[in-house]
């Protein structure tokens, strides 16, 4: 079914393609379903018009030279039998130059209208978009018409104008044809009739309007209406190899070079590890695609055109390989952070900002072209060849990077395991959640909005003047995990280990020492342990007493539904992806289309590709990556095991809720596939008091951590209950912040300080009431907050150094201001180069942080 698949989208792939971009265009222009697809059916018309044209004449060609030599074939058939008369008839057929693809000529446009009618019927019949719009008399375009109803049976007009229009249209066509034609077209006739009978009337409606065009177009025939023109020589070899040679380069380049590199570049986050499947095969589909339109119709064009139009192709060909070439590799833009999905995060888009440069470069490039043709034509089968040869070898040199990174995720296969948090009646326990990139400044206004989270985090205290060492997860979460000897700096010190290395002695510094002294250890997502996207949990095995496990997307009921729909959305979406990134950047924000890649019916097909208005009050669609993490919070009291006997525990849980953007139903904070929040929000304008929060991401960010508060508190109430609160020690922690801009004095900084303002909650045993503190932390604090008290003189197990936070006493700290994420890229002996800076002590005072330089 897969090969099926290739061969349907390299024949009807570009065709729907068109449909949908020529449809969700005009209606969003439009918004009538019904104007649209007039329009649709005046533009495909249009656009197939001259294939149409050169069809009808071919078809004419082959009934004219038939009309001639049938008499003498028909003698023959009389006048010979058997070999002789198949002899005779081949001798006289090879004199006659009759040969059997003319009867592909005779057929030729019924053999265009298939793929058309496929495409059109694929798109219409299955769009509800049209299910209940109404237009004219057709009171729903999504089901059959039903406009004569007789007693109780309704009999659908439409198809049977439809094909009267058909009929008359074919008469004329047949004017003086044989009875073979008109068969074959009134038969054809009578079938569209059947097909379409009980199809939606949108569809049928569609079908309609282009049989009104056919009759038009056979009422003005075209032949009667000829130009002069000159007297053209067949085609030149160099005219059909730049042809060729270039539609060769443009489909590997768009179909393979482009999304291999995106593919390469994160291939785990294109990978379910709970339907393991290569990413690589997504490239077969992008490059059945591009083959479909640079190759099969861009060849067929060529190959039934005059040669005068074959020149014109040639040309268009070779200018749209080197402005593809040239947009890509040196006026390429870079938009930001991509999604799986293939949609921007924070990304607006405006065509004006190119418009000037854009056509003045394709203006450039087409007369350059156009004028030095005579050259051009000559030398470029040797320059598209040349080409060739490059993007395929980066082509497969990806497709192989991608097989070797996706043959290294196979350890995925072997931490399927659904995770089980054991927590001690008895004894003492200790648990630490990372919620990454939860931010500490919002805390103090989501527990005013929701006073209950006060009564349920009983006995925390929330530091507010928390900082890290680094923005992201790979500079600032080792500290975390081992304390102030991982920090970016001391890290850097030990130049002569790696830091995929010091990164998972880190992550071992707590599980060991717990282990060591007779904890039991659970690890749920261990920040890049392995130093891999999805955590390898093998670097943990040969300790005793420590159990890890992947929850992340575990517990999400909709995982299957999302893997199916990011599956279909991938088949499509990356050469549409490509064919935006090639094209001039004014045409980027026409064919991005929001991360929608023009699909009309966006939202009907496809559930898990997040809109959201610039301020966040209205959003569609859920964010896959939210509800892997949301889930696992929502999960957190069927994971947990109550023992009344046997040891005290370690539970260490990562969880991505408030690194997600994803716009919740207010008040309750949980996802909804349509939010909208308008009202709340205008009722709530003055919970943000003293912050800007006034973009999508910033609200988002507040509603996400809202909600992962509202889900421990939910966990901690069923805590109370087993009777594991009091003698559970609770640290919440972010490994970094988020550089939002939420207050008003680092809008002309150098610095975002809330980039390094981590949430920091503790909560030790049997303590009781909530509190906010200004004392300074850090997150680097967190190994010696979980072991105090419990493990004496606790040291670490790899370098038998102190466990204590007496460092962040020696004033100023060094924080590593760098936004190099990579850890493919970042991951030598020492992270790469970027900017320090000094920090006194108040994190959120913009004054106290003193650049540092760079190194």
């Amino acid at each position: 079914m897969e090969i099926l698949g290739i061969i349907y989208q390299i024949i009807i792939g570009p065709l729907e393609l068109l449909f949908e971009f020529v449809f969700s265009v005009s209606y969003k222009l439009i918004r009538d379903p019904g104007i649209c697809i007039i329009i649709l059916s005046i533009v495909m018309n249009l656009l197939a018009l001259p294939l149409y044209r050169r069809a009808d004449a071919l078809q004419k060609e082959a009934s004219d030279k038939q009309k001639k030599v049938q008499p003498w074939q028909d003698k023959i058939r009389k006048t010979f039998k058997g070999d002789e008369r198949f002899m005779m008839l081949q001798a006289y057929n090879r004199e006659k130059e009759v040969r059997p693809t003319d009867v592909l000529k005779g057929s030729m446009s019924l053999l265009l209208e298939i793929p058309f009618f496929i495409a059109a019927y694929r798109m219409l019949s299955g769009l509800a978009l049209l299910n209940g719009k109404t237009f004219g008399p057709l009171k729903d375009l999504g089901s059959p018409d039903g406009l004569l109803v007789i007693g109780t049976v309704a009999v659908n007009v439409l198809p049977v104008l439809m094909t009267v229009i058909n009929l008359i249209s074919s008469s004329i066509y047949l004017k003086g044809s044989d009875i073979k034609g008109k068969i074959q077209l009134y038969g054809i006739a009578a079938i569209f009739l059947v097909l379409l009978y009980n199809s939606p009337s949108g569809l049928v409606f569609y079908w309609t309007c282009n049989n009104i065009f056919s009759l038009i177009k056979n009422l003005i025939p075209f032949d009667r209406i000829k130009m002069k023109e000159k007297k053209r020589s067949s085609d030149k070899p160099s005219l059909k190899n730049t042809f060729i040679l270039c539609g060769i380069y443009n489909t590997v380049f768009v179909g393979l070079l482009v999304p291999s590199i995106v593919i390469k570049s994160s291939t785990a986050e294109f990978v379910n590890m709970y339907s393991m499947r290569s990413p690589a095969v997504y490239l077969l589909w992008s490059f059945a695609s591009s083959a479909g339109f640079f190759l099969l119709w861009a060849g067929v064009m060529y190959f039934i055109f005059t040669p005068g139009a074959r020149r014109v192709l040639a040309m268009i060909s070779a200018v749209s390989t080197v402005i593809f070439t040239l947009d890509l590799v040196i006026f390429g833009r870079e938009y930001g952070v991509m999604s799986s999905a293939l949609y921007y995060y924070n990304l607006t888009m405006d065509y004006r900002d190119y418009l000037l440069i854009g056509f003045t470069l394709v203006i450039l490039v087409s007369v350059l072209m156009v004028m030095f043709r005579k050259y051009i034509l000559k030398a470029m089968p040797f320059v598209a060849a040349a080409g060739i040869l490059s993007v395929l070898v980066c082509g497969l040199a990806n497709v192989i990077s991608i097989s070797d990174n996706y043959n290294e995720l196979s350890y995925l296969k072997d931490q399927l395991d659904y995770a089980k948090i054991t927590l001690s009646k008895d004894k003492q326990n200790v648990v630490v959640v990372m919620l990454d990139r939860a931010v500490g400044v919002f805390v103090p206004y989501c527990f005013n909005e929701r006073p209950e989270l006060k009564e349920q985090f009983d006995g925390f205290v929330f530091y507010e003047n928390t900082i890290s060492f680094g923005a992201h997860t790979n500079t600032a979460a080792p500290a975390l995990y081992g304390g102030y000897e991982y920090t970016p700096a001391n890290m850097n010190l030990r130049d002569g280990e790696s830091i995929p290395d010091k990164h998972d002695e880190a992550l071992k510094v707590l599980p060991v020492l717990f282990s060591d002294n007779g904890f039991d250890v659970t690890l749920c997502d261990p920040s890049y342990a392995g130093y891999e996207e999805i955590p390898d949990l093998s670097v943990f095995e040969g300790y005793q007493g420590i159990d890890a496990y992947i929850t992340n997307g575990r517990y999400n009921p909709m995982k299957e539904e999302e893997d199916q729909d990011l599956t279909s959305l991938w088949k499509r979406n990356f050469f549409c992806y490509s064919l935006m990134r090639v094209m001039p950047p004014f045409l980027h924000e026409l064919l991005y289309d929001n991360g929608h890649y023009n699909i009309p019916d966006f939202y009907n097909e496809f559930r898990f590709v997040p809109l959201f208005t610039g301020s966040g009050n209205q959003s569609k669609g859920y964010a896959p990556e939210f509800m892997d993490s949301y889930s696992v919070l929502e999960a957190l009291p069927e994971m947990t095991e109550i023992s009344s006997s046997g040891n005290g525990s370690y539970t260490l849980l990562v969880n991505y809720t408030a690194h997600s953007e994803a716009i919740l139903k207010e008040p309750e904070y949980e996802p909804e596939f349509f939010v909208d929040n308008t009202e709340y929000d205008s009722e709530n304008i003055d919970r943000f008091e003293g912050l800007n929060v006034t973009q999508y991401w910033q609200l988002a960010s507040y509603q996400d951590s809202m909600a992962s508060y509202i889900l421990l508190g939910k966990w901690f109430d069923d805590l109370r209950e087993q009777g594991v609160y009091d003698n559970t020690r609770i640290i919440i922690v972010a490994d970094h912040g988020y550089g939002l801009n939420v207050i008003s004095d680092y809008d002309d900084a150098e610095v975002s300080p809330d980039f390094y303002n981590p949430v920091l909650f503790v909560k030790d045993f049997d303590s009781q009431g909530f509190s906010i503190s200004d004392e300074f932390m850090t997150n680097a604090d967190v190994p010696f907050l979980a072991v105090e008290g419990l493990i004496e003189d606790p040291v670490n197990p790899f370098t038998s150094e102190p466990v204590t936070n007496d460092y962040k006493n020696d004033l100023p700290l060094y924080i590593f201001g760098s936004h190099d994420t990579s850890i493919t890229a970042n991951n030598g002996n020492t992270f790469n180069p970027g900017p320090w800076y000094k920090v006194d002590g108040d994190v959120l005072d913009i004054n106290s942080w003193e650049y540092a330089g760079e190194w």
